[in-house]
């Protein structure tokens, strides 16, 4: 069996959910789909993730294995099958950003990304940004 071409793993996710006005997520749907509501009303949600052990067709690239993501998106429908659509995407590295607009038609961008996480006796933070 061939390698698969990208492969990596996602450590600390965060999420945020909140709901916005429809017609400011409906502007945004791609052809064929239609939002996924709750309670009448848009889901967005903005996510951090450390994402680790990066591999390209099974080749680990030194400075691009580990970083932090920040994304922005919402959920949608195609029948009853769910999907999410990525309005933006941020990565520290701009390779990894180029790459994913050629290669997935992505929308991502290039900016200065951190995920941290810190273990405290009565908390766990998360930091991303």
């Amino acid at each position: 069996m061939p390698w698969p071409f990208l492969t990596a793993d996602w450590n600390n996710l965060f999420l945020a959910t909140y709901v916005v006005p429809p017609p400011l997520l409906e502007k945004r749907l791609p052809p064929g789909l239609r939002l996924d509501l709750r309670d009448r009303s848009g889901v967005r949600q903005p996510g951090g993730v450390r994402v680790l052990n990066t591999r390209v067709l099974g080749v680990g690239w030194p400075g691009y294995r580990h970083f932090g993501e920040l994304n922005l998106r919402f959920y949608v429908r195609h029948g009853e099958e769910r999907g999410v659509v990525f309005i933006r995407e941020f990565v520290p590295q701009r390779l990894v950003a180029w790459l994913a607009q050629r290669l997935y038609n992505e929308p991502y961008l290039a900016a200065p990304v951190v995920a941290a996480r810190l273990d405290l006796p009565d908390r766990l933070t998360m930091t991303t940004g």
